[in-house]
């Protein structure tokens, strides 16, 4: 299905512009030709997968679908009409087909662009959250070791320090890892 949607697109498209232009020349089969290339890049259009959940990808993708439709209903003003009516009807659809056709892929790019610094932000704030666990789990061991140790510290100091590591980690407290863990168990089994 992938490859068949841009092989239906280039075959109606070519056979749009080949009917469009021949129409001018009276050829009977001009209108059937169009019409069934008209359709043929309606069906791709259509049938073309979004890749965003964006409402401005959203609305552009509407915008190309009336495009498309415009597209076959210019069939239906060459064969029920005989003016020059098919020839604003194409002009409409081209505009909406020309200014979807770049505004698509560039929204695209910014929807990636934004997943791909979203990912970045997510990775620097994981790195900080190993930091703080990393600082945590050592004062945490600083905590336990015997008082003989933490004689050159008073325990404001400490406590400070508590009260500094609790306000860092408040959004998001980290877990302690297994050397942590496996301390505290090894401490509450002597």
């Amino acid at each position: 299905m992938k490859q068949l949607i841009p092989a239906l697109f280039a075959v109606g498209a070519l056979m749009a512009l080949v009917g469009a232009a021949v129409f001018i020349t009276g050829w009977v089969y001009a209108p059937y030709i169009y019409t069934i290339g008209a359709g043929f890049v309606a069906l791709a259009q259509i049938n073309t997968p979004v890749r965003g959940k964006s409402k401005t990808l959203k609305r552009l993708r509407i915008q190309q679908i009336f495009g498309a439709i415009a597209l076959v209903l210019t069939g239906a003003f060459m064969f029920f009409t005989h003016g020059n009516d098919w020839i604003a009807c194409l002009t409409i659809a081209a505009i909406l087909e020309l200014y979807t056709a770049f505004r698509i892929p560039q929204e695209e790019a910014k929807l990636q662009h934004d997943l791909e610094m979203q990912r970045h932000r997510h990775r620097k704030l994981c790195l900080f959250q190993e930091y703080l666990a990393a600082v945590l789990e050592s004062t945490l061991l600083f905590l336990y070791l015997p008082e003989q140790v933490l004689v050159p510290y008073s325990k404001p100091q400490v406590s400070l320090y508590w009260i500094l590591l609790f306000v860092l980690t408040w959004n998001q407290p980290p877990m302690p890892s297994k050397s942590y863990r496996s301390f505290k168990k090894a401490m509450k089994s002597s």
